[in-house]
């Protein structure tokens, strides 16, 4: 997978995190049909280790190093 696709698979996990907070189940599910199928199980799994007690900039705040890079 080159860098680039990496960085659109976080930055696509980091928005299905933040819908799940945000976003009704009914857009959300519109939502992921729209994303690669390939990805969807991928990013259901992501979403579901995030635990919902813990401030958003917590749980993403590994993606901060990553962002950082791409300046």
């Amino acid at each position: 997978m080159t860098e680039e696709r990496q960085t659109e698979l976080i930055a696509l996990a980091c928005e299905l995190v933040n819908r799940v907070r945000d976003v009704d189940p009914e857009r959300n599910g519109t939502w992921l049909k729209s994303v690669e199928a390939d990805w969807r199980d991928l990013l259901i799994v992501l979403a579901a280790m995030v635990d919902p007690s813990v401030p958003l900039p917590v749980t993403l705040g590994w993606t901060f190093p990553l962002a950082d890079r791409r300046g």
